[in-house]
């Protein structure tokens, strides 16, 4: 969790959707009893000042081995220069996706 603490703001780390309880991706990684990957992703940028970049994604979540273990990621995602260095703000993507995968593994 260090890790992601370093890349991200205080606020978006401390947020309540982003606790590994609530949040649907590690569940979903938990549950599958794999690692997830983000492959073939892709940004637009959205708009861009020298405190802040604002970006859209798409990408492929791949969550095990078999051609159906995978969905598509599509989101908006805020980083914001914090003692010059450029960490994730804001990122809300298709959780709904993720969170019917869950549904599906119980």
């Amino acid at each position: 969790m260090d890790e992601i603490r370093s890349l991200t703001t205080s606020a978006f780390f401390d947020a309540p959707a982003n606790n590994k309880g609530y949040s649907p991706a590690p569940r979903l990684s938990f549950l599958k009893q794999h690692n997830l990957r983000i492959t073939f992703i892709s940004f637009t940028e959205m708009n861009t000042t020298e405190a802040s970049v604002g970006l859209t994604y798409t990408g492929t979540l791949r969550f095990g081995e078999a051609a159906g273990d995978k969905l598509t990621l599509e989101g908006t995602i805020q980083l914001i220069k914090t003692g010059g260095t450029w960490k994730v703000d804001h990122d809300n993507y298709n959780t709904a996706d993720i969170s019917g995968l869950l549904d599906n593994s119980r």
